[in-house]
């Protein structure tokens, strides 16, 4: 059994073809999935907010089986079959009865060609407008302690 693309991403179509069953029979195909944990290939390494990378392991809990398949040979033993996988991770087809294993990596798709960090508010906006309440209370105070220096510099503050 074969799997026509081993690599694709979720919300394709992946065609499986299989080979050397017995004429005109109904092949009972399992399919398993297992998780991708790992970082995927390409994409830059785990790191942690030091800046070292982490070192991401495979997880190998295989998930209750996404679905089941079957499919009917022709005269001459071969089938073909369409799957459309609906999570990520690793596929595995197993014909029932038989030896015939196939496998398939399924990944997320990428939005806009790029991953883009999700917006969480401006960083800046803050920062700005208290420092600017600052400067201007601050603006305020000196002014004030001017008016009130020279107004008892002239005399004018004194009750004598």
């Amino acid at each position: 059994m074969k799997v026509h693309r081993t690599t694709i991403k979720i919300g394709e179509t992946v065609v499986l073809r299989g080979t050397g069953f017995g004429p005109n029979q109904t092949v009972d195909i399992d399919v398993s999935l297992t998780p991708l944990a790992a970082s995927i290939p390409g994409q830059a390494p785990a790191r942690r907010s030091d800046g070292s990378t982490v070192a991401m392991a495979a997880v190998a809990f295989p998930q209750p089986a996404p679905g089941h398949l079957t499919a009917q040979t022709n005269a001459a033993g071969q089938f073909t079959v369409s799957f459309r996988p609906t999570e990520i991770g690793n596929y595995t087809f197993t014909a029932a009865g038989c030896q015939f294993s196939a496998f398939l990596k399924v990944l997320p798709r990428k939005k806009g060609g790029h991953q883009q960090l999700p917006v969480t508010g401006d960083s800046m906006g803050t920062p700005l407008k208290v420092g600017g309440g600052l400067v201007g209370a601050g603006a305020v105070l000196m002014l004030g302690s001017l008016v009130w220096r020279r107004r008892n510099r002239f005399g004018m503050g004194s009750t004598r």
